[in-house]
Formats: structure tokens, sequence, C-alpha cells
């Protein structure tokens, strides 16, 4: 047990993968453009909606407002807004992998703590996305705080950061299953079958736990009620882009497949260590030590939560890479303990002659130089795709040609991205070509200007190119067109009432 604490008493492994992380991040800040994406676009402008009362940035009512909340404070305070914004997905980074080292610590030991830790960052979907400003890590955070606090007894505080991840992504809420899963299981072993049963030392943590979940989330749905009439209308509609057209992944056995191939593709020794947990401790073919034997029972605190996460999102329609993040850390954690369990192994009489320390060393070296260049090659395909190294002309030219020509006004539009680049009211109407006819008609007569890129429209039927012909028609004939260029292949557009037209 000394030589386990001694591994890592002062923290030096962590506190260099750490700077790591920071070293990286600053890196990006001096040679790469953030160029906002879609969905950053849209938090960056609804956090400028909710500190202005609605006179400046887009609301859409189907996203959680945690991460509005939070952006929306940087920008109030008159904060550079993306850079601000950028700094503060760094401080969920980090406090995602501490957090992670600390439940691991708990739970399993300080070597399985720093091997998860490292695991987690090194994976491409978390390091690509630790780039974005959007609600992955945040909603990652919190589920680990309530994990954390769950796992120290702190069951009301767990429960509120149980809130507070729903609060930042809808299905970071299944926690809240996950959570009260592992009370029934710890109420059930403790009580057996035939032990009187004890009520008190269950409902007064199981109470508390649910009672400051529920309690912050009644906040939220009085908010729905009061603002759209309808305590659970939001999360109604956003559960349906469960499945959309684009995204979905048709087939049980593709469905199942999905992360599984996904995780083997990106980072193989992950997938390896898994396999490797799964025959020491599911399907125990090689001896386990009575060390790891005695940690068996706290397996509950992160396979419960891994599984309910993983089947979610297995069985919805729509998958992709970053929705991996919510189980990300508790498949790191079971990862590695597939891989201590090769130190464990190595310690037995029957696994000396199988593997010694020294070889454990090396492996373990070995494996986190390539997973890391494994992720680093993924990554920087990625990631130089997806990062520009100087600002595009577009972004002047189209995303901020209202400031440049000195513009207020409300705006309609099909592209989100200009909210975030300067400060005017948006409406959108960009969900759909039936729902983008319906909104623009509704909007038409408040607005001064509308922005039309018909790349947010994809159509997959004659009836749909038919719709999107004639709203086409409609944004001709009652605006004056003032913008129209190519950029990246999309035709973009910018109409302005007649009475608006710019004169230069």
């Amino acid at each position: 047990m000394k030589k386990d604490m001694h591994f890592s008493d002062s923290y030096i492994w962590l506190v260099l993968l750490l700077l790591f992380v920071i070293a990286l991040k600053l890196l990006y800040f001096i040679f790469r453009y953030h160029l906002i994406i879609w969905d950053e676009a849209v938090y960056l402008a609804m956090g400028k909606w909710i500190y202005s009362w609605g006179s400046v940035g887009l609301w859409e009512h189907i996203r959680p407002p945690g991460l509005p909340l939070m952006l929306g404070s940087l920008w109030k305070m008159g904060l550079p807004y993306v850079a601000s914004a950028d700094i503060l997905m760094l401080g969920f980074v980090i406090g995602s992998v501490i957090l992670t080292y600390l439940i691991a610590r708990d739970l399993f030991g300080t070597r399985v703590a720093f091997i998860s830790a490292a695991f987690l960052y090194l994976t491409p979907f978390f390091f690509f996305n630790s780039f974005k400003i959007m609600t992955g890590i945040p909603s990652m955070f919190f589920v680990l705080v309530s994990v954390y606090l769950f796992i120290k007894k702190r069951f009301v505080l767990s429960g509120a950061s149980s809130a507070a991840a729903f609060l930042f992504r809808y299905p970071a809420g299944l926690i809240f299953v996950a959570l009260n899963l592992i009370f029934v299981i710890g109420f059930l072993k403790k009580a057996g079958f035939l032990k009187k049963i004890k009520l008190r030392g269950f409902i007064r943590p199981f109470a508390g736990y649910n009672m400051a979940f529920l309690f912050i989330l009644s906040a939220l749905l009085v908010a729905n009620k009061l603002t759209y009439g309808q305590f659970f209308g939001p999360l109604v509609l956003a559960s349906a882009h469960q499945s959309t057209a684009i995204g979905n992944i048709e087939g049980v056995l593709a469905s199942v497949a999905y992360y599984p191939a996904l995780i083997a593709r990106t980072c193989p020794f992950l997938a390896v260590f898994f396999l490797l947990f799964c025959i020491a401790y599911v399907f125990p073919v090689f001896p386990i030590s009575p060390e790891s034997m005695k940690k068996v029972r706290n397996l509950r605190y992160v396979v419960v939560p891994f599984l309910v996460f993983f089947a979610y999102f297995t069985i919805i329609p729509h998958k992709q890479e970053r929705f991996a993040l919510l189980f990300l850390p508790f498949l790191s954690i079971i990862a590695s303990l597939g891989f201590y369990h090769l130190y464990s192994l190595a310690r037995l009489d029957a696994g000396k002659k199988i593997l010694n320390k020294k070889l454990f060393q090396y492996l373990l070296i070995a494996a986190l130089v390539v997973l890391g260049l494994v992720s680093a090659y993924h990554d920087y395909v990625v990631f130089d795709k997806g990062f520009v190294r100087d600002k595009p002309e577009f972004v002047d030219d189209y995303y901020r040609f209202f400031d440049l020509h000195g513009f207020s006004g409300t705006i309609l539009t099909s592209d989100p991205l200009h909210a975030a680049y300067d400060d005017n009211r948006y409406f959108h109407f960009y969900n759909n070509i039936s729902d983008a006819m319906l909104l623009y008609k509704l909007y038409i007569g408040d607005v001064d200007a509308v922005i039309y890129n018909k790349a947010s429209y994809p159509c997959f039927s004659d009836e749909c190119e038919q719709d999107r012909a004639r709203l086409e028609a409609e944004i001709m004939a009652g605006n004056v067109l003032v913008y129209n260029k190519t950029w990246w292949g999309e035709e973009k557009q910018i109409y302005l009432r007649p009475d608006k037209v710019l004169h230069d």
C-alpha cells in the first residue's frame, strides 16, 4: 500500500499531464485561429440573448441553458468573447482530467488513477472536443463531480451536480438514473435475502440526492412553463433530435457496433485494455490478486454509469463521435483497470513467469506512447481540417458584414454564426424547410434583413426541393439582395428590407 501511495504522493505525474494539456492549448491559441462552428455560435449567441434580455443574440429553446448562462456572463463583463470562452473550456478540460484521476484514485488506487487520466486526455475525441465551445466536456465535468461527491457520500451536493449536468446537456441527466441504480444495488447487497432490512440508512441519502436533483429540475420546468406555456415542451422537442435526417445509423448491428468500432479505430489500446478488463473481471481466465478482489465492489461506481450512457447512445438512431464523451471517463477507468491487471498478475506466483515489474513499466510507457501517437495522428488529420491557421477572409467579409457596414437591427437568419460575430438581434429559421417557410411568414414583418444559405436546408425529396424553391422566390420578391458570394462551395446571400438598403 505504501508503494502504491508513493507512486503519486506528490501528484507529479498528474501535474505533468495537466501542464501538457495547458501547453497544447497555448499552442492552439498562438498558431491557430478559432473559426467558430454552428453549435458553438448558437451557444455564444444564446449567452448574449440571456444577458441582454433578448435584445441581442439568438435563442434556441430546445438547447439546455447551462452553457449559455456561463458564456453570456463573459460577454456581459466585456471580455473578448471567444478567447475567454476558450479559457473557460480549458477549465472544464482540466477539471475533467482531475476528477477522473480523483474518482479512480479513491476507488482503485493512484496507479490506476494516473493511467485513467492519461487515457482520457489522449483519446482523440476528447482531445479534439477539448478545443470546442460545446456542451460535451462541461456536462462530462458535472457528471464526474456528481459521481465523485456520491463516492464521498455528499449526496445532496451530488444530486445538485447531477441536475447541473442535465442543465448543460439533457442526456447527461442520465447520471441521475445511474446513481439511483447504484443506490438500489448497494441497498440490495446490504439487505440480503434473509437479513432484516434497515431503511433509515438507505432512505436519508436516497432522499437527499433525489430531492436536490428534483428541486433544481423543477426550477427549469417552471421557467419553461412561464416562457413557453409547457413544463416539458422544450424537452420533448429536444428529444426529437435523437433521430434526424443526418447522422442516423440504420440497423441493429450497425447501431451496436458504432461506438465500439469508433473506439477501436481511434484509440485501439483503450479497446484492448477494456477487453482485458472483461477477461479479468467478467470471465476470470487469469487469476486476480487479493488486492484487486477487494476493490471489485467499487466497480459499480464506474460500470453502471458507463453502461447507462453507452446503452442510451447505442439505442438512439442519431450518432456522433462527440456523444461518446459522456461515457469516456468511465471507459478510461475500466480500461486502466484492465491494464493494471497485468501488474497484479505479475505479482502472483502464477503470473511471475509471464510478467515482471520491469516489463509492466515498459508496457505502460509503450502503451501511453502508442496511444498518444495514434491519437496525435488522428487529431492532426481532423484538427488540420477543422482548425485554420489564419482568419479566413469570409469571416470579415460575410459574418461581420453588418458590423462593417454599420447596420443595426433585427435579422432573420438561416446561419447562426453571424449572431456570434456581431451584436444584432436574430431570429432563426433553419430547422427544416417546412418550419423555415412558416417562420419566414411569421417574422418577415418584424425583421430588417434576411440571411439565406441554401446549404442550411438539405433536401432528400422532390417535395423538399420545390418548397425550398418557393421559399427562395418569396425572399427575393420581398427584399433586396445586397450580398451574394460563394464560400467553400456554398452560396451565401444577404437581403435587406427595401427601406433598409445600405447606401455607401
